[in-house]
């Protein structure tokens, strides 16, 4: 059964699960250089969306600014009382075009193998650890959190007016 793929309009609807359709997806990788990764049938490419617009909310979601339209909508966007950089009030009725950017450019980098969303393995925080069997060792030290979710500059770059600033984002 092949999942349902509802594209955000800004009207905040219960069951939108995508912030960029296929059609602007593909425009925006054809108007920076359409990888050869962004190919291929539109249910590949929608579950890709999906999982990037996933990633979106679960990372950002507790950093954006405004609040959501309506109690009801199912993703975090469309929202109300966000201002931009020079503090003009963003529509509230529409999806904002660096935020269908970054999930556009999320659902490549899934396409091209990065696992958006990882399970993060407990214990990250290793000082050292050494394993010996035989000839082969393994050595791990970790300090500082390392974690194994990785960060995506452009998309916190593509959505920084989107964010508070110092505002919490989950890794």
């Amino acid at each position: 059964m092949t999942a349902t793929f509802v594209v955000e309009d800004g009207t905040g609807l219960a069951t939108a699960n995508a912030y960029v359709s296929v059609a602007d997806a593909d425009q925006y990788h054809t108007d920076h250089g359409a990888p050869a990764a962004w190919t291929g049938v539109d249910a590949v490419k929608q579950a890709a969306i999906r999982l990037a617009t996933e990633y979106l909310d679960a990372r950002y979601g507790s950093a954006w600014k405004g609040r959501r339209s309506n109690e009801d909508q199912a993703l975090d966007w469309p929202r109300v009382d966000v201002h931009d950089r020079d503090e003009y009030l963003l529509a509230s009725d529409e999806i904002p075009a660096a935020l269908a950017a970054a999930a556009a450019l999320l659902a490549l980098k899934s396409l091209q193998g990065d696992v958006l969303l990882p399970d993060v393995v407990p214990g990250g925080n290793v000082k050292s650890e050494s394993k010996r069997v035989g000839a082969l060792a393994k050595s791990v030290e970790y300090l500082g959190g390392k974690t194994s979710a990785k960060r995506y500059v452009l998309v916190d770059h593509l959505i920084g007016d989107l964010v508070r600033s110092g505002g919490a984002v989950r890794a």
